[in-house]
């Protein structure tokens, strides 16, 4: 399944799997995008929502491990925005946690303004690009 949302940029999609069709609809590879504010590590509540919906089969299904990726635009300094990459990743990390994730299930990476979902020039704002990718990956 693959969830996107924040603010206007809601989105919801399903995403095929190779596991038997049983398991495949309650426990498939999820990929959620959560947009953030410029300048922001807070996720916003249409971000969390999303979140929550994510996580809401994580009980019936074991967990293998959970990637939180996160990646700004290119408004700032490159060091800055690879440090509020890091922290946005983080912040999500700790909303898993706090919806009954184990810790040592989630692996967090910041990639700054690297990998633009839409590329534009230094210092542009660019909301697309200010965000964090969630994988959750089951057994």
């Amino acid at each position: 399944m693959t969830l996107v949302a924040a603010g206007a940029f809601a989105a919801i999609g399903v995403a095929a799997s190779a596991q038997p069709a049983e398991r495949q609809s309650a426990c498939a590879t999820i990929s959620v995008r959560l947009y953030f504010n410029s300048g922001a590590a807070a996720a916003p509540a249409p971000a969390m929502r999303t979140l929550d919906a994510a996580t809401a089969q994580a009980p019936a299904c074991s967990i293998d491990r959970i990637d939180v990726v996160g990646h700004t635009d290119a408004s700032g300094p490159e060091a800055a925005n690879m440090a509020l990459s890091v922290q946005r990743a983080i912040a999500i990390r700790d909303a898993l946690i706090q919806r009954g994730v184990e810790a040592s299930l989630i692996q967090v990476e910041g990639r700054g303004e690297r990998e633009p979902l839409r590329a534009g020039e230094d210092g542009v704002r660019e909301p697309l690009n200010r965000r964090v990718d969630v994988t959750i990956r089951f057994q």
